[in-house]
């Protein structure tokens, strides 16, 4: 037994071997469009992740029969989102992290 990954209805149905080639060979036509084809130094990927700032044990030693709590400061917690960015020879970038905005003074009419 494992847990299930949610999957959207849209991304399922998206992925099959037509729309997947599709994307490919776009893909390449813009790399070579942008003289990048044969330069991994060049090609880039960033992938998010959502941070909670609550920790969340899912598993924890207990006595049988009995509750067992995982306390927390607050009912919600906030999320910051971390990017991670690396190029295809595996050099990365600093990680840049956003926390929820906040405005500080108010803009001059």
């Amino acid at each position: 037994m494992k847990n299930a990954e949610n999957l959207s209805v849209p991304r399922a149905m998206s992925m099959n071997k037509e729309q997947v080639s599709k994307w490919f060979d776009t893909y390449q036509t813009l790399a070579i469009n942008l003289g990048i084809i044969d330069l991994p130094t060049h090609i880039w990927n960033t992938d998010e992740t959502g941070c909670q700032h609550i920790h969340m044990a899912n598993r924890v030693v207990g006595v049988v029969g009995k509750l067992s709590y995982n306390l927390t400061a607050m009912e919600k917690g906030k999320t910051s989102t971390a990017l991670i960015t690396i190029n295809a020879v595996g050099n990365s970038a600093p990680v840049i992290i956003v926390h929820k905005g906040k405005k500080c003074w108010q803009a001059a009419e």
